[in-house]
């Protein structure tokens, strides 16, 4: 082999190698980056186009610049309206139930409640369909029987919430309190599809829960005494309690976790790869409407300030299944467009007190020992309780 073919076969080897590291430094030392869809395999980061023509229910300037009575005429309008599209959704009527102790299936008998399977079959929706229900080994009747709804990333979605008791949770500690605690399952999707493509999701999770409540009082609830009813709930589940609340008056009091997002936001910004848009209400403007019929009744809103949805400049983070966005979500539409406006609604409903934020340092998470105070009857004078000041 002659000198030349000697240099040109060295030269074509360590092309091949450098073409071979590029390769590998871009296809194994870079998976994240390199796993991420180009956008046109995912969508485009936001904005995204939104049809707003379907909007036809919201809170009017006029309902909030006059007195008290300008604002209950609007919520007394607004309340049968928002009933009417509540009660229009056709779920099958629960008729039969039943319920089994599984307190066997938890990882420790060390517990100051029992747990129980409750099965209400529910046609076109699960023939397993109902939830848990924990029961103090000491019933305290002075304390409000708490519905606890679970959000997508607290159990699977259309199965019972087993895991949050079995791992010590939220909804255990509420039940180690003395409550009484109906973890309904939620987070149903294929199974209420055609009823979510014309009704919304977050409606009918709120409508399965609330007639999962109607049948139970009349059967299992009445067995056990309790001081009225609570709701709580973490990210969907906040967002089923805000409306559940909204559409039943004896519901107390409620305690909502990483719920406050402003829907225009989550419209223009928020999109999850092959997920329906199960947090929209298409004919809703925004979910101060909903949240403004529970006033002047107490509520808490909790919130982490580790959690990506606190107000912050930075823009939530693209990934396989995410869309990211283009920004944060900022101060003025967090607190002044809609924490100070519902605080304006509590105030006009005689009752501004009955409205507190707990703000905690950590990220998406319900806190059960405020809550637990909260529900009992402890409130703060203020808009911002801040556990960074405590």
């Amino acid at each position: 082999m002659s000198k030349s073919q000697n240099i040109r076969l060295i030269i074509i080897t360590a092309c091949a190698c450098l073409v071979g590291w590029v390769l590998c430094y871009y296809l194994v030392v870079l998976p994240p980056e390199s796993s991420i869809p180009p956008e046109s395999d995912l969508y485009p980061s936001g904005p995204f186009t939104y049809d707003y023509t379907k909007i036809l229910f919201g809170l009017p300037f006029e309902a909030l610049s006059g007195n008290n009575a300008q604002f209950l005429e609007w919520k007394d309008m607004a309340y049968k309206e928002y009933m009417k599209k509540f009660k229009e959704i056709p779920i099958s009527t629960l008729t039969d139930y039943s319920l089994e102790d599984i307190s066997k299936q938890l990882q420790d008998d060390n517990r100051a409640y029992a747990l129980k399977r409750i099965i209400m079959p529910l046609e076109g929706v699960d023939p397993q369909y109902g939830g848990l229900l924990a029961i103090p080994h000491i019933i305290r009747p002075d304390r409000a029987l708490i519905v606890a709804i679970h959000g997508h990333e607290e159990a699977s979605w259309g199965a019972p919430a087993l895991d949050n008791f079995n791992n010590k949770g939220w909804m255990h500690h509420l039940a180690e309190a003395g409550h009484l605690v109906y973890a309904p399952i939620s987070m149903y999707h294929e199974q209420i599809k055609n009823l979510a493509d014309e009704y919304s999701y977050p409606l009918t999770w709120a409508r399965l829960v609330s007639d999962s409540i109607d049948f139970l009082q009349t059967t299992v609830f009445k067995e056990y005494p309790h001081n009225g009813m609570a709701a709580c709930g973490l990210s969907a589940g906040g967002l089923t309690s805000w409306l559940l609340m909204a559409a039943r008056p004896d519901i107390n009091a409620a305690v909502i976790g990483g719920s406050i997002q402003p829907l225009n936001f989550l419209r223009n910004e928020y999109r999850i790869k092959d997920h329906p848009d199960c947090w929209d209400i298409p004919w809703l403007d925004s979910y101060t409407a909903i949240q403004s019929l529970i006033a002047p009744r107490p509520v808490m809103i909790i919130e982490g300030r580790q959690d990506s949805m606190f107000p912050r400049l930075t823009p939530l983070e693209r990934n396989s299944w995410f869309s990211g966005s283009q920004r944060g979500i900022s101060t003025e539409e967090f607190v002044g467009g809609h924490l100070l406006l519902l605080k304006h609604v509590w105030e006009l409903s005689g009752r501004a007190n009955n409205l507190t934020v707990f703000i905690h340092n950590d990220g998406h998470e319900f806190k059960p020992l405020p809550a637990l105070k909260f529900i009992d009857g402890e409130r703060n004078n203020h808009l911002f309780w801040d556990q960074a000041n405590e």
